[in-house]
């Protein structure tokens, strides 16, 4: 049996041999058969697009077969290292995105798992002269060595969420520079923060507020769309400030969870308003998850080791990886 990482090796090799529409058409073509072939994924699919969307969807609908295609090209687009400077060159939005990182000066570029998140962060990063990135180690460590290194092919450092990660992404923030972070997807079940999404009460990671608030920066909603494979289109909004520090610092708990939550719901609109644009873009193959009656741990508290974190995540890219390839 292939390992994922070997996949991705052999795509990477071989997709920067083939005419731009013919890769897109055969990763299209892998995608349908893993639309077909995947039940439990597909009946996701149309739960969250009915949400979106506000209107029932059938897991047979094409706009459920369109979110894999999607994930097809991401992957694919990712991969293709050697088309990264064709694909970077003068995307539409730019101009705009300039102006609200300007205006921000540094501090989160957030984005969502729509369009393509990673291309988005090398493409940050070429303007910026540099990004770090915060990513969930993968269950499996090959998968993570590699999308480490093409991370790094990239201009994009990667920063390993876990104990040691959150030390590390708060000095970055504190020097002045800019850090990415994909903000639609709690990893962690019982740490996040309740809020409300597409009408519905649901849950989003409190990193991006808590390293906000901690380091007293704004947070950029940046999102890299796909006009077709391979071209793409900056949508960006007005950097989020967060509220004024407390005199404390953000020592009272309390105070610090009402800032947190407060933040996070900005921000969640900002995401909610990309899915609603490009619905068949976001690519979660998980379902929203509910707020838990019971209070998870306070803000700030790290889990044991990323290792931890790791086995935990429900649809690490390993898996998604995994699923697209029919391993």
């Amino acid at each position: 049996m292939w390992r994922p990482d070997w996949w991705c090796r052999a795509a990477r090799t071989v997709m920067p041999m083939l005419p731009i529409d013919t890769a897109a058409r055969l990763t299209a073509r892998a995608a349908d058969e893993r639309w077909q072939r995947s039940a439990a994924d597909r009946r996701v699919v149309a739960e969250n697009l009915s949400l979106v969307l506000g209107r029932p969807i059938d897991e047979w609908a094409i706009e459920v077969r369109d979110v894999f295609r999607h994930f097809g090209w991401y992957l694919a687009e990712f991969l293709c290292d050697a088309r990264w400077p064709d694909t970077m060159r003068a995307i539409p939005g730019t101009d705009e995105l300039r102006g609200h990182l300007n205006a921000a000066g540094g501090g989160i570029v957030l984005t969502a798992h729509i369009g393509n998140w990673e291309l988005g962060a090398i493409s940050v990063a070429g303007l910026e002269g540099g990004l770090a990135a915060v990513a969930l180690p993968h269950a499996d460590r090959r998968m993570s060595r590699f999308f480490d290194a093409q991370r790094r092919r990239g201009g994009v450092r990667t920063v390993a969420l876990g104990r040691g990660g959150t030390a590390e992404a708060l000095q970055v923030l504190r020097q002045g520079r800019w850090l990415g972070v994909v903000g639609d997807r709690d990893f962690v079940g019982d740490q996040g923060v309740p809020v409300e999404l597409f009408g519905r009460a649901t849950l989003m990671p409190r990193g991006p507020a808590t390293l906000s608030l901690r380091a007293g920066v704004p947070i950029v909603p940046v999102f890299c769309i796909r006009e077709s494979p391979w071209r793409f289109r900056w949508y960006s909004e007005p950097p989020i400030a967060p509220p004024t520090r407390a005199r404390d610092g953000w020592r009272d708990p309390r105070s610090l969870v009402e800032a947190v939550s407060a933040l996070t719901q900005r921000y969640a609109a900002a995401i909610e308003r990309s899915i609603r644009r490009f619905p068949t873009q976001w690519v979660v193959f998980r379902s929203l998850p509910s707020p838990s009656a019971s209070a998870g741990p306070a803000v700030g508290s790290h889990a044991s080791d990323a290792g931890a974190l790791a086995a935990k995540r429900s649809g690490d890219a390993c898996e998604d990886v995994r699923h697209f390839a029919g391993l």
